[in-house]
């Protein structure tokens, strides 16, 4: 399964647990309801992984609050389940805006009228 959170001004923490308010839930009876809380820095434009006091505990390599490094894979055990974080650059597709067509284009996407197309058939 896959997760796709998108951080914007107004929203930058988001919930990771088990339960109905969590923004990435976990369908695992030993992880909290809240168990853990994904944070964006505005300011650096990094995100951070910390454990939300919960039951079992969040396992990574350290303690305290994680980064988490764009391209990086960094696996995380939450509760019995292990949990890959990867942080992928958000690039914007263009908008792509309608090219101009020249006259002599315009006049082949035309279609006849029923009187010349007849007027042709019947010669």
């Amino acid at each position: 399964m896959v997760h796709l959170i998108m951080p914007d001004a107004e929203k930058t923490n988001f919930k990771l647990g088990r339960g109905h308010e969590s923004d990435v839930r976990v369908s695992d009876i030993s992880v909290s309801r809240c168990h853990a809380i994904i944070k964006y820095n505005q300011q650096n434009g990094r995100f951070y992984l910390e454990d939300n006091l919960s039951k079992f505990g969040t396992l990574v390599l350290a303690k305290g609050q994680i980064e988490l490094e764009p391209e990086m894979t960094k696996a995380v055990q939450i509760g019995r389940s292990v949990i890959s974080f990867t942080v992928k650059p958000y690039i914007p597709q263009p908008t792509s805006t309608p090219k101009a067509i020249s006259q002599s284009q315009a006049e082949s996407f035309k279609t006849p009228s029923p009187q010349r197309a007849i007027g042709k058939t019947q010669k």
